[in-house]
């Protein structure tokens, strides 16, 4: 099964002229640019820092970790996700007597 994700998309004279501010984790799309920007729930749109690229420079090119440590693309880094490892619940009292 395939699915398809679409961001929000308008050119970048509608994005600036409605200038919202998207929730957080919400991306937007500037479609004249090339640009995606991610909300954080508080910040106006035309405030928001672009983490896309123009498409033809070095400008917004975000570098892996491995990329970085080679010094590729390194105008930016994007980290991994890191995943904790779930802590047991021990105070198994909270539940009462079974």
């Amino acid at each position: 099964m395939s699915y398809r994700i679409r961001l929000k998309r308008e050119d970048a004279v509608d994005w600036a002229s409605a200038n919202p501010i998207l929730g957080l984790g919400e991306s937007g799309y500037d479609v004249t640019n090339k640009q995606i920007r991610v909300g954080d729930g508080l910040t106006p749109w035309n405030d928001l820092t672009p983490i896309g690229g123009g498409g033809g420079g070095s400008g917004g090119v975000v570098a892996t970790t491995s990329e970085a440590r080679a010094g590729v693309n390194n105008t930016a880094v994007m980290t991994p996700l890191r995943v904790k490892e779930a802590t047991p619940f021990a105070d198994v009292s909270f539940f009462g007597a079974v």
